[in-house]
């Protein structure tokens, strides 16, 4: 004996409504986690970028305190040594553009061709400015003479620059202090 379910003609689709209701949500949610999911990443790269440009920044900043003698004793107080291409804070030519940084600054996303010693990418700029005239006394710590040396002060100043590459930017100063023997 078989029983009847019900008849048929009362349904009128209400599990085709029902089952696209539910479809409708998943799609939402999947769209919103979608959504969500590229604007973490897109947050993610910006940090890397930024970290990137601080790192890209303080690493000019290191290589112009193991190179002491980028440290000039020869000029006055403003007396400024750049990068090629840079400019004082106040907008006037540097007195020597004679800095060249080492190929690791090479940033090749900017350059078709590689650095060469004279070709860097022109995203990383260190200025280097003389704060004073050279006749300081060197700090007692350092356990030197003040008879026999004196000491001479500079603002280091680094700049990354990659915004139009669509990369971070950032910048960074330094005071240096060099013993000048008299």
């Amino acid at each position: 004996m078989m029983k009847s379910c019900g008849n048929l003609q009362t349904q009128k689709g209400a599990a085709l409504v029902v089952s696209l209701l539910i479809l409708l949500v998943v799609t939402v949610v999947g769209l919103a986690g979608m959504r969500t999911s590229t604007q973490e990443l897109r947050m993610a790269s910006n940090a890397e970028d930024k970290q990137t440009a601080f790192q890209q920044a303080q690493a000019a900043i290191d290589f112009l305190v193991n190179n002491p003698n980028l440290l000039p004793v020869t000029g006055g107080v403003g007396f400024t040594l750049c990068t090629t291409n840079e400019t004082r804070a106040d907008g006037t030519a540097c007195n020597t553009n004679t800095v060249v940084l080492p190929d690791p600054f090479c940033d090749d996303a900017t350059t078709s061709s590689g650095c060469t010693a004279n070709q860097w990418s022109g995203t990383s700029r260190l200025r280097l400015t003389r704060q004073n005239p050279g006749t300081g006394l060197p700090p007692r710590l350092l356990a030197t003479s003040s008879a026999m040396f004196a000491s001479a002060y500079y603002l280091g100043e680094s700049r990354y620059d990659a915004t139009d590459v669509g990369r971070g930017a950032d910048g960074l100063g330094a005071g240096l202090m060099r013993i000048i023997p008299k």
